[in-house]
Order: structure tokens, then sequence, then C-alpha cells
């Protein structure tokens, strides 16, 4: 559901709150006239209060990133401004505190609403209180008959402005529900022109802040959109800065939604297919644990999308943009600072430094820890495979694949069989002289997943225990189960790695 932007409403508010203003010159004039209303060091502390809490909402607007924080100290100004005013001994001005729960709806966040109307709400039954101790302190009045008064002058406020409240709230869900509905109805038409990467969906509730893993967020956004793009003539290319720090903190799930979003869109609009997500960070400020820094993710398309996303609904970036206020970042559309005609986006978002340890160092470690395992897996492999001719059958449709994987187990002294689709491997197994396969998961006509299936539900010894492995870019749990349910012993990442198909195999024969 979409909603207006909150740094927008900031801004608009912090020059509607410059109007409290006013009120200074008005308390100089009331000085000046013979009723003797304020005396100098009030009309003195009433300017300098008034003038602070009017100018600070846009100094916090200017100097502060969150604009979360900005918003709260807005209405929070507001609120004192106006209970302030309502204090007044000279005019009534109870439906003031009106203003602030009117000028909350500006955030279409009823939570917000309902939190700014009831401050306010409890602020005026104060401001009153003291107006009605006033009267009875000032008047012979005995307590029933002031008692009395306040509830007579008290009873059609507080109904006028619970009712005032409650009509302001529906307006808020009905502008919510249209919204909604208006994206889901854009989505929709999208679908049905065929769009091939439809933009994820959100709920903007607030979520808790935590720890996550830096390449292992940006490794998920590329497996995400590169099952999007899968089948197409589409190319993402993910560069992760190495000198970033390994671990952050916030709320990596809507960082990743920001992204996936905006990357659908440009995927989606793209003829020549090339995207680029660049991830780095402001090295302005050092990486200290506890440090904020500034996370920077710079999209680039080859394409100039700028009429078709002026033509175009662009679901998936509308609900980035949404998304963006809850994180403290932000979304600019650079392209015209760009050399050629290019698409360019850069998001920022205001990130914790939870370990001052880099990328680059956490990748030397495991590679040092990597090569102590492969260089002892290594020589329990030879000692094992010494006196074994073994052989293997690898199924890819890609045939330079296969040569790729054939390379790689000629260097381990094991011979290998190709296979292009799952048909032809069921064949070859036939022949009951293969000692494993490495099976793609995406193939045309019959996938890896079927193909293990068909594998083990022929009933002989041989193809019940023969060891499997599938190639995959799906790296999740979900699909690692399924993998499991259907028979495969190992899993693969793709692209191939030699150090991971070396541990792969070891582990199938030292297991």
């Amino acid at each position: 559901m979409m909603k207006q932007h909150i740094s927008r409403a900031n801004s608009i508010l912090c020059r509607c709150q410059l109007a409290f203003l006013i009120v200074c010159p008005i308390v100089i004039m009331l000085y000046f006239t013979d009723r003797n209303y304020f005396s100098v060091k009030e009309v003195v502390q009433i300017c300098i209060l008034f003038f602070f809490l009017s100018c600070m909402p846009a100094v916090f607007c200017k100097r502060f990133y969150d604009d979360r924080l900005v918003r709260n100290v807005i209405l929070t100004c507001m609120e004192i401004l106006v209970c302030v005013t309502g204090l007044n001994p000279i005019v009534n001005v109870n439906m003031l505190f009106l203003l602030v729960p009117v000028f909350s709806v500006l955030y279409l966040d009823k939570k917000f609403f309902l939190s700014a109307a009831r401050n306010c709400f409890i602020s005026m039954v104060f401001v009153e209180a003291v107006s009605f101790l006033d009267l009875y302190h000032s008047s012979n009045q005995i307590v029933p008959d002031t008692l009395r008064q306040c509830y007579e002058e008290l009873l059609p406020m507080v109904i006028g402005y619970v009712s005032i409240t409650i009509g302001l709230y529906f307006l808020i869900d009905g502008i919510d529900k249209m919204l909604n509905a208006s994206l889901f109805e854009r989505g929709e038409k999208e679908a049905g022109k065929g769009a091939a990467l439809p933009p994820v969906s959100t709920e903007h509730e607030d979520e808790g802040i935590e720890e996550y893993n830096v390449k292992g967020l940006f490794l998920s956004i590329n497996q995400t959109v590169q099952g999007l793009i899968r089948g197409k003539e589409k190319t993402l290319v993910v560069n992760v800065d190495y000198d970033l720090p390994a671990e952050l903190k916030g709320n990596h799930d809507r960082i990743r939604l920001v992204i996936v979003n905006i990357l659908s869109d440009f995927l989606l609009l793209t003829e020549q297919g090339n995207v680029t997500l660049s991830v780095t960070y402001d090295k302005g400020i050092t990486a200290r644990k506890g440090q904020n820094i500034t996370l920077i993710c710079k999209i680039l398309c080859s394409e100039d999308l700028s009429e078709k996303l002026q033509r175009n609904p662009n679901l998936g970036i509308a609900l980035a943009k949404n998304v963006i206020g809850t994180v403290n970042g932000q979304i600019r559309n650079v392209s015209q600072e760009q050399e050629s005609k290019q698409t360019c986006y850069t998001v920022t978002f205001l990130q914790e430094v939870a370990d001052e340890e880099t990328l680059m160092m956490v990748k030397q470690k495991n590679r040092d820890q990597q090569e102590a395992l492969i260089s002892v897996s290594r020589s329990k492999e030879q000692m094992r495979m010494a006196g074994k001719k073994v052989r293997a059958l690898v199924v890819d449709d890609r045939k330079e694949n296969r040569r790729l994987i054939s390379a790689i187990l000629k260097g381990y002294g094991i011979e290998s069989v190709g296979a292009a689709t799952g048909q032809e491997a069921i064949e070859k197994l036939s022949a009951r002289n293969i000692d494993f396969a490495i099976i793609d998961h995406m193939m045309p006509g019959k996938s890896g997943i079927q193909t293990a299936k068909e594998i083990r539900q022929i009933e002989e010894p041989y193809f019940e225990l023969l060891p499997l492995m599938v190639m995959t870019t799906n790296i999740t749990d979900d699909f690692k189960q399924i993998f499991t349910e259907c028979g495969f012993t190992e899993i693969i990442s793709k692209p191939i790695k030699e150090e991971e198909l070396r541990l792969a195999i070891s582990r199938i024969y030292l297991s």
C-alpha cells in the first residue's frame, strides 16, 4: 500500500510549523496594551520558547538523516506549542489541539496518527483542568457549580474532538485501501501484459533491526533476481566492495526488498538486458564497530530507460520508494550525471557496523581454512582412488559446462562421460559402469529433479545407491530439502567452483 513519503511530509510540516512564529509579535503587541496581559519576563520567555520550538524541526530536517526521528521531533514540538498556546488567558483555542492529528494524517500511518491524537487529547484535558482550577480560585462559586460548568463545557469539546479524530482515522484507512487497490490493479495489468518480472509486494509494519552478513544479503538478492530472469536474454552483474564490513546491523529484509524491486523494474523494461549492481560505502567515515556508515548501492542500466519509466506504472520502484523511508534510506535518480545515455539509481542506507572485519579479511581467512582442508582431503582422496578407476557422468545441456567439469575431474584422475539431456543420462547409466553422476538442475525437457526421481525409481541396488550431485543456483533451504527428497547426495552451486566440487567428491568417497 502506497503512503506519502515521510521526508516529503516532514518538509511540509517544517514549513507549516514556522507559522507559530506569529505568536511572538502578537505577544509583544499585547504587552503594550493597557490591560498588561504579560510582564516583560513572560514576553521574553514566550518569544524564546516559540522561536526555538518553531525553528528546531527545520534544523533537524536539514541536519539529520533519520526521517522517523525528524517526524517525531516535528510532532512533539507542535504538541508543546499547541499546549502552550492553549494555556493563554485571553482566547479559548482548545480546538487548536486538532491541529496535530490533522497534520499527522500526511504520513498516512494509522498507528502514528492514533498516538498523536491520544497525546493531544491528554493535553487538551490538562489545559481545561488548569483553566477551571483558575476559575474556581478566582471566583466565589461553590465546588458543585464549578464542576457543573466544567462538565457542560468539556463534554461537547470531548465529543467534537473524538468525532473528528474518528473521521480522520477512517479517512486514513480509506486512502490506504484505495492506494493499495490501485497498486494491485497496476500489478495485475502488468501481469496481463506478460511481465516477466513481477515486483515483490510488501507490508509496512515496524520490524526489528538485527545483525546480518553483507555478502549473504547480496548473494540472496542475486539469486532471487537470477531466478526471475532465467531463460531470458537478460544479465545481472553484482559487484560488492570487499572493503565493506562483513557484518552490519539494520533491517536487511527491507533492504533486500528495495533492491530487488528496483532491479526487477530495470530488467523488465530494458531490451539490452545489461544491469549492474555495485555495492560500496561512504569511505569518508572509518568503519568502526558501533559506528554508522552509509551503504551505497548503485544500480546501472546500459540503456536509457527514462521514457519507459515515465510511460509504465513501475510498480517495483513505487514500492521501493514506499519502503525506503522505513530503513533510513534514500533513492536518487542520477542518470543525468552519467556521461553516456544510461539509467542510474543510487540507493543509500544508514547502517551500523556490527563487526570491523572486512569481507576481504573473511575471504582470506576462509581461503586459508579451505586450503588446509583441501590439502587433507586431496591426500586421502588420492589414497582412496589409487587402486580404483572412477568414472563420472556429467549431465548438462550446455557443452562448455560439461567440458569444464570434465577438465576438473581429469585433474583428479577421474574419467568422465557427458550427457546433454536427462533421458540420455538414464540411457548411459543403464550400462552400470558409472560411479557417480553430476546433474544440472535446470535443463530443457527433463529437468535435473525429474531425472533424479526416475533414476531412484529403478528398483535395483545400483540405481538406489548411486551418488548423485546436483548443480544449481538455487542454494536455499527450501530447494535443499527438495533436492534431498528427490535423492540427490550432494548439492553444489553454479557457477562451478573447483574447491566445492572436490569437497563434494571427497564426502562421497570418504564418508
